[in-house]
């Protein structure tokens, strides 16, 4: 039977048995009143890398890199729409349809640790809009629906795992108006990378409904989508193509060299030597983190080759036009697939500089130094690819 949603129809909407209680963390699909399609599984091919320097690479590490790599193509499943009806929300986007079931799609991209303390620690106290804590509650008969997990408040994650998908909800039902829960950025960037989302999609950023961090929110009819990335190995094709829509045709001639500013992790110390040598080249160095969402969306438009340090503001390319070039500079230490696989379901050739790391945070997190001569002859090897 087809639902309907804050006036909204689903159609083919497919019920679900709800199985016996119990358990601590369930299947949205087992305990939804109705889950739908919104995109199918996909398989796409994988891109061999290629890596200027791979001996910096610690054995267990290369191992884990050549082992992804060798796969000749990747699987991911559908992007579902589940309507969970009533639940509470806790940090970072924890589905309690009880006092003792949690959605186990909610917990996705959470450390298996934290996984376990979230289970063991229930569900969070109530917060109510009286209390000012968030800007507004959804009225009982309003769809609200999740967009936040894990990892949901930088920026590439929110990119590849819920404005991709967001999109796609849109396209497949634009009569949906749910209001948007998202965690509390705390800052201005991420916030305005929401309401810019917002606007993107086609809905009122006045729409979005901030959680606040240290207690949860209940929602009478909750929709959640499932999960559209794996972090970093899995993205799913369909919601990248979305995001490449937003882009305006441009024909594909810019270098760009994307400057990292946080400083708080992954520091490139000789950045001022490597961006000087990538301008000397013909790079236009940006910084995209000082951008607005529609203005990042526009200088990548037009971009044939990119390169910079691995963090969030690299997940622009996958604006680029299909077939681009991709330079990306990084610790040697840590398993990092993010770039790589946006590039294989983009059709953009990735290349890889690793740099000896200067702390030991480890997890591709260490601050680092790459060889700049090095780094100028894979980034003139971009450029004059053909």
């Amino acid at each position: 039977m087809d639902a309907t949603y804050g006036g909204a129809m689903m159609p083919q909407a497919l019920p679900v048995q709800r199985p016996a209680s119990g358990r601590s963390v369930v299947a949205a699909e087992e305990m939804a009143h109705s889950t739908i399609q919104v995109s199918p599984a996909a398989v796409y091919p994988r891109r061999p890398p290629h890596f200027a320097n791979l001996d910096l690479v610690e054995p267990g590490d290369r191992s884990a890199l050549e082992g992804r790599w060798r796969e000749t193509n990747q699987t991911c499943p559908p992007i579902l729409l589940h309507h969970l009806g009533s639940a509470t929300i806790g940090h970072p986007g924890a589905v309690w349809l009880s006092e003792t079931q949690v959605v186990a799609e909610s917990l996705h991209n959470l450390q298996p640790r934290d996984r376990a303390a979230l289970v063991a620690a229930g569900p969070p106290a109530l917060v109510s809009a009286a209390q000012g804590q968030i800007a507004c509650a959804p009225a009982p008969q309003d769809a609200a629906l999740l967009l936040a997990r894990a990892g949901s408040m930088n920026f590439g994650h929110w990119l590849v795992e819920h404005l991709g998908a967001l999109l796609l909800l849109r396209d497949a039902m634009p009569e949906l108006r749910p209001k948007l829960l998202v965690n509390d950025p705390r800052g201005p960037d991420m916030l305005r990378v929401f309401t810019d989302s917002a606007r993107l999609a086609e809905l009122d950023p006045a729409a979005l409904l901030l959680m606040a961090r240290a207690k949860g929110i209940r929602v009478a009819e909750l929709l959640m989508l499932s999960p559209a990335s794996q972090h970093s190995h899995m993205k799913h094709p369909a919601a990248l193509a979305a995001l490449a829509r937003l882009a305006p045709a441009r024909r594909a001639k810019d270098l760009l060299f994307v400057r990292r500013t946080s400083t708080a992790k992954r520091v490139l110390h000789n950045l001022d030597l490597v961006e000087a040598a990538a301008i000397r080249l013909g790079f236009r160095s940006i910084v995209p983190g000082r951008m607005t969402l529609a203005e990042q969306i526009e200088a990548f438009a037009g971009a044939r080759v990119v390169a910079g340090v691995s963090g969030a503001d690299l997940t622009n390319i996958v604006f680029m036009p299909e077939g681009g070039e991709v330079v990306c500079l990084l610790p040697s230490r840590g398993r990092e697939f993010f770039f790589w696989d946006i590039c294989c379901i983009r059709g953009h050739r990735y290349w890889s500089i690793f740099g000896p790391p200067t702390t030991e945070r480890g997890g591709g997190h260490d601050d680092f130094t790459v060889d700049t001569e090095l780094a100028v002859r894979v980034m003139a090897q971009a450029v004059g690819a053909p």
